[in-house]
């Protein structure tokens, strides 16, 4: 969304505003978010556990709680990376032909905007995001470590430490079948917003 606004509105203070959120977001590795929410979110203002994990069986909205700041520390540094990555393909369409042609044929802007700015651009970006799968699965044992969460990632550090080889394949091919049906998902989704089949 962020990146969305900052092409739609080039130039203006929304593009400034997002465009240096993104830059800050790109420069913080996920660990350091990660204490970063731990020290102003669960030790400052007391909103949310800052280590340990309540299972979905016992309390939901403990589990939701539990879950917030983790899931916060890894998505932070990505959708600033995403929002950059949108925004420099929005601007790369809106100055192709079809695009010239369009305004030229009298369309509103918004809807030239949507139909065929955004849903062109929309496809390298799925791409990147698909690719980027591997390195969110990557982050998680970080993240599950510094929270104390009974994840993939830790369960992984721990085999590994343990030397219990077996339980380190089994999940290394998770994070591998993760990782294909990621891939699977992004071409799919890259075929449906193809222009050209419409």
């Amino acid at each position: 969304v962020a990146g969305a606004v900052a092409a739609r509105w080039r130039g203006r203070w929304p593009d400034s505003l997002a465009t240096t959120l993104a830059v800050l977001g790109v420069a913080m590795p996920d660990f350091w978010v990660a204490y970063l929410l731990i020290g102003s979110l669960a030790f400052g203002l007391g909103l949310f556990p800052s280590f340990g994990y309540v299972p979905p069986s016992v309390s939901l909205t403990g589990a939701l709680s539990s879950a917030t700041l983790p899931a916060l520390a890894i998505a932070a540094p990505m959708a600033a990376s995403f929002t950059r990555i949108l925004r420099a393909a929005l601007l790369e369409e809106s100055l192709s032909e079809h695009v010239r042609v369009a305004r030229a044929l009298g369309h509103p802007g918004g809807f030239v905007f949507l139909h065929h700015v955004l849903r062109n651009a929309l496809i390298p970006f799925v791409t990147v995001v698909g690719l980027q799968v591997r390195y969110l699965l990557g982050g998680t044992v970080v993240i599950e470590r510094i929270f104390g969460l009974p994840g993939l990632g830790a369960l992984m550090v721990d085999a590994a430490f343990a030397r219990d080889y077996p339980l380190v394949q089994a999940c290394a091919l998770v994070f591998l079948i993760g990782v294909l049906a990621a891939n699977l998902a992004t071409d799919g989704l890259c075929a449906l917003l193809d222009p050209r089949r419409s």
